[in-house]
């Protein structure tokens, strides 16, 4: 992501969404450096005039492809680095939109794909919804266009 991340800073600004994935809550390494990664990111895009919308970590535990013990630990790790993320965004000035919700341990037989980890496409419909009013919010406050010089 940060080599996405600096080249969007370079480009002319629009709305950027940062969805957060599950991997650094499962990963061995502390939530601190993820959290510190993310910050530098979102303040990069911030600072180039991009509207940031951000969609912070899910609960891996949701997800029936994980086995128990990764879904415990990933469900008490996902949370907090969900907090910091949340955290961050208010910092920044980003538009926050909602994670995955229970609705994905509920309907996971719809919602996540064969692997029981990644949305299917119905799910990846559901996160759109989801986002649609941090969008458009983050949207309003993109400054108007210059009109083309004739």
């Amino acid at each position: 992501m940060g080599r996405q991340v600096l080249r969007a800073a370079r480009l002319r600004p629009g709305v950027a969404v940062v969805i957060v994935g599950g991997n650094d809550a499962l990963l061995p390494a502390p939530l601190g450096r993820a959290a510190r990664r993310f910050a530098y990111l979102a303040q990069t895009l911030r600072d180039a005039g991009w509207q940031l919308v951000v969609v912070p970590c899910p609960n891996p535990g949701y997800g029936p492809g994980f086995r128990p013990l990764a879904r415990w630990a990933g469900r008490h790790r996902s949370r907090r680095l969900a907090r910091l993320h949340i955290r961050t965004a208010d910092r920044v000035g980003a538009h926050l939109a909602p994670t995955a919700g229970p609705e994905f341990r509920d309907r996971a037989a719809e919602l996540l794909g064969p692997d029981g980890v990644h949305p299917s496409p119905t799910g990846y419909a559901t996160h759109a919804t989801r986002m649609l009013p941090a969008l458009l919010t983050a949207a309003a406050h993109l400054p108007a266009p210059v009109p083309a010089p004739n």
